[in-house]
Parts: structure tokens; C-alpha cells; sequence
């Protein structure tokens, strides 16, 4: 299950696509099927030809809307199979390269500056809270999207006491998962810096530019292959 705030309803990363629905269906008829699974709110609908529309839903948390998606996916309505997917998402960013005791607190304090952040989450192992190294920022607009990847791009901006500069992309919403808390590194020893980037002419600020040239030469030698 996907660790979104609880308090967030109906954010960016609880909408879905229905397509290939029958031109005739009508709205209180998607929002019939679709409350089983929880509260439904906004549904837009896009006409794609004489017999077919889609609609894009928007449900209250991300695990309802996950419940719905996994439910609804390939039923019949009208004599006609249904698809149910992720809707398009544009303010959600993934970021790798974290830390090992890189926290959600951490990404939210980090990509603040950058605008207001509704969610972040550093995905773990399904068994263990063990960080994988990457997670997800939900921004509340586009703008503050491209803000970040734009300036971490030109900047080696880094989020823990580790010199190697955070990788951020735009997101796919399919695999959001629980996240890692400060709570789960109360044993650590040691306190992490705060999110800063790197300052030039410092030692840190050689470690970042060497591991980003590092991660570029392996990038350009993949894609020869």
C-alpha cells in the first residue's frame, strides 16, 4: 500500500483513465461503479469518437484508487471492455541516488525550496523498512516540477551527509509504495546533513561534480551497447 498523508485527499497521484467506454455511459454511471471502492470525486470526460469516451477520475486516496484500478480493469459496461489505468501525472518526480538513511521528512524538508510539496515517500523493501535508495515528491502544481529538475541539473544538490548528487526525473505512479521514516533510523548513529547543494571550490563540491561525471560516462557507455 502506497503511504501518500492520509489528510490528502483527491491528490494527482489518486486519479485514473477509464477508456473505451461507451459513448452513451453517463456520469452518475461511472461514479456508481467506482464508489465501491471509495469516495469519488471530480470525473472529466474526453469524447474520442461516435461510439467511445474516456474519463478521468479522481479518487480520494491513492489506495482506493489502486483498489478500483485492479477491480474495474477489464470489466464489461455496455457490452464493452473497459481499461483503467494511472491517469497522466506531470507534478510527481522520482529521485534516486538517495542515501541509505535518506527519509521522507528529508525529501520534504530538501524540495520545499523548490515549491509546495504535498508527498514524499523513500520507497522500501516489501518485508523490511530498508531504503532502496529512491522515492517520489509530489509537487502541488507542474511549475515547481520543472523548477527542480532544471535546477538540480545545474547544481549538485545533495540530501544527506553522502557527496553524491541526487538524480531527479519525472515520475511514473505505478509503483508508489510505503515510505521510510525518520523513525526507522532512530539507531543510526550519526546525524545526516540537511539538503543543501553543493558548494563550488569545497571538497564536497569535487566528490558531487566527479561522481555526476562518473554517472554521465556509465549513462553514454549503456546506451552504446
Amino acid at each position: 500500500m502506497f503511504s501518500w498523508n492520509p489528510k490528502n485527499k483527491f491528490s494527482s497521484s489518486s486519479r485514473l483513465q477509464a477508456t473505451n467506454l461507451p459513448f452513451s455511459i453517463t456520469e452518475q454511471e461511472i461514479r456508481s461503479k467506482f464508489k465501491e471502492f471509495g469516495e469519488v470525486g471530480e470525473i472529466k470526460f474526453t469524447e474520442i469518437n461516435s461510439e467511445t469516451k474516456e474519463a478521468i477520475i479522481s479518487m480520494d486516496f491513492h489506495h482506493n484508487a489502486e483498489r478500483a484500478k485492479n477491480g474495474i480493469h477489464k470489466k464489461m459496461i455496455q457490452n464493452q471492455e473497459i481499461h483503467v489505468r494511472w491517469a497522466p501525472c506531470d507534478n510527481i518526480i522520482w529521485v534516486g541516488d538517495l542515501g541509505p538513511f535518506v527519509t521522507d521528512e528529508m525529501l520534504i524538508e530538501g524540495f520545499s525550496q523548490f515549491g509546495i510539496v504535498q508527498n514524499a515517500v523513500v520507497v522500501t523493501g516489501p518485508i523490511f523498512p530498508q531504503s532502496k535508495r529512491y522515492g517520489f515528491v509530489e509537487f502541488a502544481d507542474s511549475e515547481s516540477v520543472l523548477k527542480a529538475i532544471e535546477i538540480t541539473k545545474e547544481k549538485h544538490f545533495l540530501i544527506s551527509s553522502s557527496p553524491r548528487p541526487i538524480r531527479v526525473e519525472i515520475a511514473r505512479i505505478d509503483n508508489l509504495q510505503d515510505g521510510f521514516h525518520d523513525e526507522n533510523i532512530q539507531n543510526h548513529f550519526g546525524t545526516e546533513n540537511q539538503p543543501r547543494f553543493a558548494v563550488p571550490n569545497t571538497l564536497e563540491f569535487e566528490f558531487a561534480k566527479q561522481w555526476r561525471e562518473l554517472r554521465q560516462k556509465q549513462y553514454a557507455e549503456k546506451h552504446q551497447l
